[in-house]
């Protein structure tokens, strides 16, 4: 090796050293899986890690994915890997998908595919092996590449923080070296690696910035990758202390709900999010996104600008709906991000049966009626929202459940006069979407109760009453 190589190759050692060290990236013992593709980045990552190897105690496997998206070129990358971490006697883990037949399945781009698949099998593999850290050779080019894309998309301060060097189990140790810097370290120490042929197809995104792009702004500023890795390790520190800012925020809106967090739902106390500044409640929005679908993929700016558009409105109901499932709704004092929105039943109409039990499925509720007896006043109270009581000898057969429709009218009960049920909706604010799953009791013309909110005045127990029919709704789910 020339002494200029030697004193150049100590240089990017001692660089990536510093990386490790400045952001811990590894501890003394630490069981780190090395994720190689095969080419330049990844294949120098491995060396550099099994050349600190000793000075950390580090127990060092490989992980390989093959996607299945290059036809032979693919085979041949997972053999090269295989005898590369056999010749250097590490242990290898590999694994053959389709992501094409996936995709086909679940859709999405094939990039975007494969990184979600990729990222899930480190994953599973860590947990596996029990290992500590998941090492990836993303590079400061790469950095470079994803904060264009994330620009030229739409992103916010987030988005412009691009690849962060440490995120759970997986650390970056080559973000800030250049790609030419590991072509020029791996010709100087003769290491092998394999060219993938889809990196000069202009037809990805990400090919068409490294390219084409990113050639031409360096006309402008020959450092430009330099400039916009630095941009987003500045955007990183101030997103790091907004996001501890907003995590203190998200569980306090959270708690100010009265429905707990789920899988499926995120409940934020309307007012709460409205008091907070907007750099807040736009990583709030990310926070309970990210918490119903695992990742931000295909979630730009605009999305949330959206959310905050619904928030900000005067009507107190309002929904949007964004990528991947999520729906984004506003109903009075709530602000809920579902993955499964309700589905707004279409009419129904049953005969009750008398007495017994009505099944309505599509509401996933049942309806039960007995008869009773009156063995002395004042013993039917009505201070359940699901039972309701009748004079039975004053009700008009069949006793219906029914949908709300347009115009209905009642007596509430104690009222003289008649009021639409949509105001009584309205007043006590109940969702759109649960309006027409509300079962709407009829005795006749007359409607008698909408249950579960208030019942009407006609056919009321009083003194004299002989026979009382109950009535209650089960909620089977």
């Amino acid at each position: 090796m020339h002494i200029l190589d030697m004193q150049w190759d100590k240089t990017m050692l001692n660089q990536v050293k510093k990386t490790i060290e400045r952001f811990n990236m590894l501890k003394n013992g630490d069981r780190v899986l090395v994720a190689v593709s095969g080419g330049a980045d990844s294949v120098v990552l491995l060396h550099v890690l099994m050349e600190i190897k000793d000075k950390y105690s580090l127990d060092i496997a490989v992980v390989h994915l093959n996607h299945s998206m290059r036809g032979e070129e693919s085979d041949r990358d997972f053999v090269f890997v295989k005898n590369l971490a056999e010749r250097i006697g590490v242990r290898f883990i590999g694994k053959k998908i389709n992501v094409p037949e996936i995709k086909s399945e679940h859709g999405g781009s094939p990039q975007e595919v494969a990184r979600r698949v990729r990222y899930r099998f480190f994953e599973d593999v860590a947990r596996e092996y029990n290992a500590d850290k998941i090492a990836t050779g993303h590079t400061l080019d790469d950095q470079a590449e994803t904060v264009i894309m994330r620009f030229i998309k739409g992103t916010s301060l987030r988005g412009m923080s691009g690849i962060p060097f440490v995120r759970g189990k997986f650390i970056r140790p080559l973000l800030n070296i250049k790609r030419e810097d590991i072509e020029s370290y791996a010709k100087a120490n003769n290491i092998k690696f394999v060219e993938d042929s889809s990196n000069i197809s202009t037809k990805y995104f990400r090919n068409k910035v490294r390219l084409e792009l990113l050639p031409l702004l360096k006309k402008y500023n020959p450092k430009i990758k330099e400039e916009i890795a630095r941009l987003a390790e500045s955007a990183s520190r101030d997103e790091y202390y907004l996001e501890k800012e907003a995590e203190k925020e998200y569980k306090t809106a959270i708690a100010g709900s009265t429905i707990p967090l789920s899988d499926i739902k995120v409940v934020f106390n309307l007012e709460k999010i409205k008091s907070l500044h907007t750099a807040l409640t736009t990583r709030i929005f990310l926070k309970a996104i990210e918490h119903l679908k695992q990742d931000l993929s295909g979630i730009y700016s605009y999305h949330v600008e959206d959310i905050i558009d619904l928030i900000e409105g005067s009507a107190p109901q309002g929904e949007i709906n964004l990528p991947m499932g999520i729906t984004v709704y506003k109903e009075y004092e709530k602000l809920v991000f579902a993955r499964e929105r309700i589905p707004v039943p279409k009419s129904f109409e049953t005969v009750l049966n008398i007495p017994g039990v009505t099944s309505i499925d599509k509401l996933k509720v049942q309806i039960k009626t007995s008869i009773l007896t009156v063995s002395k006043s004042g013993e039917f109270l009505y201070d359940d929202n699901n039972i309701a009581y009748f004079d039975y000898d004053k009700l008009v057969f069949p006793v219906m459940a029914r949908s709300f429709r347009a115009g209905d009218r009642f007596t509430p009960f104690g009222m003289k006069g008649s009021k639409k049920v949509k105001d009584l909706f309205i007043e006590k604010k109940v969702p759109f979407y649960l309006r027409r799953s509300t079962p709407i009791i009829a005795s006749g013309d007359d409607l008698i109760w909408v249950a579960g909110i208030r019942r009407g005045d006609k056919a009321r127990v009083e003194e004299g009453t002989k026979k009382v029919l109950k009535i209650e709704i089960i909620r089977t789910s």
